[in-house]
């Protein structure tokens, strides 16, 4: 439980938005715990918890899951030191084979990492019902919609 509050205290006070079903974080804390995949870092400054990091220790291997930290600490990077001490702990310590970021292009991602792996899917839908076609479309707009804002627009807005 201590553990839980001190994910959730961290995680409602940072950047990150949030969690669209709110049982599902501590049910996943839960279960890992039980299952011993659970490593939970949690930084404190005089007893208040300011950056967390939800990692899954599985087949030798740490995958990093959600991370988050107070931004009113922003200038001490607990986020940085947090996660210097969870790497030293899974290679140290519990000698894993691997740490893995899993998803996401984030650049801090490239200071702890030698080798970025890309990942693509393959997404499968019936174009000719109505619900295939709408999430198709869906599916179009969010890539060539998302591709155009990092570019940005042609013509009208400065590229970021």
């Amino acid at each position: 439980p201590a553990a839980v509050a001190a994910y959730e205290s961290v995680y409602a006070v940072s950047w990150k938005r949030p969690e669209p079903f709110p049982d599902f974080m501590p049910g996943l804390i839960h279960m890992a715990a039980r299952t011993g995949m659970l490593r939970l870092g949690v930084l404190t400054v005089d007893g208040t918890p300011v950056a967390v990091q939800l990692w899954l220790r599985h087949q030798g291997r740490a995958h990093i899951y959600k991370l988050a930290h107070d931004p009113r600490f922003e200038a001490f990077s607990p986020g940085t030191l947090l996660t210097a001490f969870m790497m030293e702990r899974m290679l140290d310590d519990e000698r894993v084979s691997e740490v893995d970021f899993m998803t996401g292009d984030d650049p801090y991602k490239a200071d702890w990492m030698p080798h970025r792996r890309e990942q693509w899917g393959i997404l499968a839908l019936n174009v000719r019902t109505w619900r295939g076609a709408l999430l198709m479309l869906r599916e179009l707009v969010a890539t060539w919609g998302g591709r155009l804002l990092r570019r940005g627009w042609p013509g009208r807005f400065p590229a970021s």
